[in-house]
C-alpha cells in the first residue's frame, strides 16, 4: 500500500517540481526581489526490502546483530542456522569445521573474506573453525550467483559462497570514525578466548585497524561409550589447542574516486588430535600444526559516468605439520610436513550501459603449488585461467542475469582442463505493491580435483577428470510488515535440483589399498524454507523468531547394480533445521534455540551398522547491553545442548554434552 502510494504521489510531484520555476517566473518582475518564503521540507520514506529479498538466487544473511540476538555461540552455530548446509564437526573448540551445501560436497563452497577469495587447493575444502562470530559484521551464504557482478571471476567458480565481512569493516569502508573493541569468552572444558579489534580513521583519506584473537581449550568434555549392552562413561582426551588469528588492514583514498584496502593475516594452530574412539582405548599421541599467511590488496575506482573497475592481488602461503607416535611407523614415529603457495591476481571492469543495461568482464589467474615430506607425487603445481562475462537487466519488476565462465587449468601432472559454465537468473516481482519476489535459476560449474585427490600417496590419480555440476532452483521471497511495525517478517521457500556427474570418491581396490576415480551421478532432490519475524509487544518489549527447514534426498544413481545405488550419500541428513525464539525486554534478553537432523549413515550404501541417530540440540541464552558513558557493554551467559543430548556429527567422533561460556564485550 505505501509502495503503490508513493508511486502515485512521485510523478505528481516531479511534475509540481517543473511547473514551479514556470508559474514562478511569469508575471514576475526579474529586476527585484521583494520577498523570500523558504518552502517546508518534505520527506519522502519507501518501505525498502531487506538484504537479500531482491536477490535472484537464494541469499541468506546474518548479521552480528542477528548472531547476538538469535544465540549464535560459535561460527558452527551460525551455520547451522542456514537451510541447505551441513557441517562436518570433529567436536571441540576449535575442532575442524567444513560446510557442505545441498549435498555437493565441502570442495563445492567457496569462501569470499573481505572482498577476495580463500581457498585450500591441497584439500579444496575451507576449515571454518579458523573465524569467530564476535569478529564479524556478517555472515552469507549465497547458493549460486551473486547478483553483484563486479567482483572476481573466481567467485562465479563455485556451486554456493559463504561471505565473510569483518567487523572493522564499517571503520573502513567509512561508515564509522573509530571503532575499539574487546571481548573477553570462558566456558566448559578449559575454553578462553580473548579477542580484541580496534580501528580509526587516519586524516580524511585513511583508516586502518588491528585485530587479535586467541582461542585456548583443554576440550577433554565427557561422553557415553555403547558397547553393545555395556555402556560406561569415557572423557575426550589429547583435544588440547591453542590458537592465535591476527589481521592488520589499511583502507585509503588514493586519488580522486579511486578506492584502495590492503590486509596482511597471520593464524597459528597448535592442536593435539583425540582421534576416533576406539574401544577402551583412549591413547593417541597425534598433533598438528598449523600455520597460514596471506596479504593481498584491492583497488575499486570509475573511469566516467559509467564504468567501474577493480583490481587486486593476493598472496598465501600455507604450512601444517602432522606428527604422530605409534609402533607401527619405521622408528616409531611418523613426521609429515606440507606446504601450500598461492598468488592470486584479479580484475575486472563494470559498464552501465543505460538505467536498465550492464555488463562486466573479469578475468582472474591463481597460481597454487604443493610441497611435501612424503606421500604426494613430485610436488604438484597448477596455473588457472578464469575469465568471466556477465551481463544484467533490472527494470520494474524484472531482475535477469546471465553469466559466461571460461575456466583453464594447467596441472604439472595429471590432466588439463578448458571448460565453458553457463550460469542464468531471474527474479520478478508480480506486485507493485507487495514485497513478493520469485526467482528462477540455473548455473553450471565444475571443481578440478583437488592435490589430495589425485597426488596423495597410492590412493592419489593424476588421471581424474574434473566433478560436473548442474544447479536448478525455482523459489520465492515474501516481506510483510516495516521495521518497527507491530509485525514484521520475511519467508523464504525454494526447491531444487542439482545433478553431478564424474563424483569424485574413494573405493576400495583391496583391503589395504584406496584409490580415487570418477564414479559417475549423483542426483539431489530438495527443499529449504525460512521464516523470521519480529512482534513488538510494546516499545520497549519484543519477540523475535527465526525458523528453517531442509529436506535433501542426495544419492548415487550411476549403477542399478551397486551397493549404493539411490542410497542417501554418507553424512547427509534427510531432515534438519534449526529454530531459535528472543525475547527482548528492559532489563535481560532471553533467547531459546534448537538445531536438529535426522538420522544418516557413514556410508553411501547405508550399512545399518554405519548409522548416525539423528539428534536435537537446545540452548539458552540471557544477554544485556549497557551504555556506560562512551562505552557500550554486551554481558552474555549461554548454556548450551541443555539435555547433554549425546551424538555424532562425524562417525566416533562425539560431540560436547551440556556446556556453558560467558562473555563480555566492551565497544567504543
Amino acid at each position: 500500500m505505501v509502495l503503490s502510494y508513493i508511486n502515485r504521489v512521485l510523478p505528481a510531484a516531479a511534475t509540481l517540481c517543473a511547473l514551479i520555476p514556470a508559474v514562478a517566473g511569469f508575471g514576475a518582475d526579474t529586476t527585484s526581489v521583494d520577498s523570500v518564503e523558504r518552502l517546508r521540507e518534505v520527506e519522502v520514506r519507501a518501505f525498502a526490502p531487506r538484504p537479500g529479498v531482491l536477490a535472484s538466487v537464494p541469499e541468506y544473511t546474518l548479521s552480528s546483530e542477528t548472531m547476538l540476538s538469535s544465540g549464535v555461540t560459535d561460527i558452527a552455530d551460525a551455520l547451522h542456522r542456514l537451510p541447505g548446509v551441513n557441517i562436518r564437526d570433529y567436536g571441540g573448540a576449535g575442532g575442524m569445521k567444513t560446510v557442505s551445501v545441498r549435498g555437493l560436497g565441502a570442495t563445492h563452497t567457496g569462501l569470499i573474506y573481505d572482498g577476495l577469495p580463500v581457498s585450500d587447493s591441497q584439500n579444496g575444502y575451507v576449515d571454518f573453525s579458523r573465524y569467530q562470530p564476535q569478529n564479524l559484521q556478517s555472515l552469507s551464504l549465497i547458493v549460486g550467483d551473486d547478483n553483484d557482478i563486479a567482483g572476481t571471476a573466481t567467485e562465479a567458480a563455485s556451486a554456493a559462497t559463504v561471505r565473510m565481512v569483518s567487523a572493522a569493516a564499517a571503520v573502513l569502508g567509512g561508515e564509522k570514525q573509530s571503532m575499539l573493541s574487546a571481548f573477553v569468552r570462558a566456558g566448559s572444558f578449559g575454553m578462553v578466548n580473548p579477542s580484541f579489534c580496534a580501528a580509526k580513521s587516519i586524516g580524511v583519506n585513511s583508516s586502518a585497524s588491528l585485530a587479535v584473537d586467541y582461542m585456548h581449550a583443554v576440550n577433554d568434555y565427557p561422553f557415553t561409550l555403547v558397547n553393545g549392552t555395556v555402556t560406561t562413561r569415557e572423557r575426550r582426551n589429547n583435544s588440547r589447542m591453542n590458537a592465535v588469528r591476527s589481521e592488520a588492514d589499511w583502507a585509503w583514498e588514493a586519488t580522486a574516486g579511486v578506492e584502495a584496502s590492503a590486509k596482511v593475516y597471520y593464524y597459528h594452530n597448535g592442536r593435539r588430535l583425540p582421534g576416533a574412539v576406539t574401544l577402551y582405548n583412549p591413547e593417541s599421541h597425534e598433533r598438528l600444526l598449523e600455520r597460514n599467511f596471506f596479504g593481498q590488496t584491492l583497488w575499486k575506482g570509475r573511469a566516467g559516468e559509467r564504468v567501474r573497475w577493480q583490481a587486486a592481488a593476493k598472496f598465501n602461503w600455507d604450512a601444517s605439520r602432522y606428527r604422530d607416535e605409534s609402533p607401527s611407523y619405521a622408528g616409531g614415529k611418523l613426521d609429515d610436513r606440507y606446504y601450500q603457495r598461492q598468488a592470486f591476481a584479479s580484475a575486472s571492469a563494470l559498464w552501465s550501459i543505460n538505467g536498465h543495461w550492464s555488463t562486466s568482464i573479469a578475468a582472474d589467474y591463481n597460481y597454487s603449488a604443493l610441497r611435501s615430506s612424503r606421500g604426494y607425487r613430485s610436488n604438484p603445481s597448477r596455473n588457472s585461467i578464469l575469465t568471466c562475462v556477465s551481463g544484467r537487466y533490472r527494470g520494474g519488476p524484472v531482475l535477469a542475469i546471465a553469466r559466461l565462465l571460461l575456466s583453464h587449468h594447467d596441472n604439472s601432472l595429471g590432466r588439463d582442463a578448458t571448460r565453458l559454465s553457463p550460469s542464468v537468473s531471474f527474479s520478478l516481482r508480480p506486485w507493485e505493491e507487495r514485497l513478493l519476489f520469485l526467482r528462477l535459476s540455473y548455473k553450471n560449474i565444475f571443481r578440478m580435483p583437488t592435490f589430495a585427490d589425485s597426488y596423495y600417496g597410492t590412493t592419489g590419480s593424476p588421471e581424474l577428470r574434473p566433478e560436473t555440476t548442474d544447479q536448478f532452483n525455482i523459489g520465492a521471497t515474501f516481506q510483510c510488515g516495516r521495521p518497527g511495525a507491530m509485525f514484521s517478517g520475511v519467508f523464504t521457500a525454494d526447491a531444487y535440483y542439482n545433478k553431478v556427474q564424474d563424483r569424485i570418491v574413494a573405493i576400495p581396490r583391496n583391503m589395504f589399498i584406496w584409490s580415487m576415480v570418477n564414479v559417475g551421478k549423483v542426483r539431489a532432490i530438495g527443499v529449504d524454507i525460512t521464516a523470521g519475524a519480529t512482534v513488538c509487544i510494546t516499545g520497549n518489549h519484543s519477540l523475535s523468531g527465526a525458523l528453517s527447514y531442509s529436506y535433501q534426498r542426495v544419492a548415487p544413481r550411476t549403477d542399478p547394480s551397486a551397493a549404493d545405488y539411490n542410497k542417501q550419500v554418507a553424512y547427509t541428513p534427510e531432515h534438519s533445521g534449526s529454530l531459535s525464539v528472543t525475547y527482548e525486554n528492559p532489563w535481560v534478553n532471553f533467547v531459546v534455540h534448537g538445531t536438529g537432523v535426522s538420522e544418516r549413515y557413514g556410508t553411501n550404501s547405508n550399512q545399518p551398522i554405519s548409522r548416525l541417530k539423528g539428534y536435537t540440540e537446545w540452548g539458552l541464552g540471557l544477554f544485556r547491553k549497557l551504555q556506560v558513558g562512551k562505552c557500550l557493554l554486551t554481558f552474555r551467559v549461554d548454556l548450551n545442548n541443555v539435555f547433554d543430548t549425546q551424538y555424532e556429527i562425524v562417525s566416533r567422533y562425539p560431540m560436547p554434552g551440556r556446556a556453558w561460556d560467558a562473555s563480555v564485550a566492551i565497544d567504543i
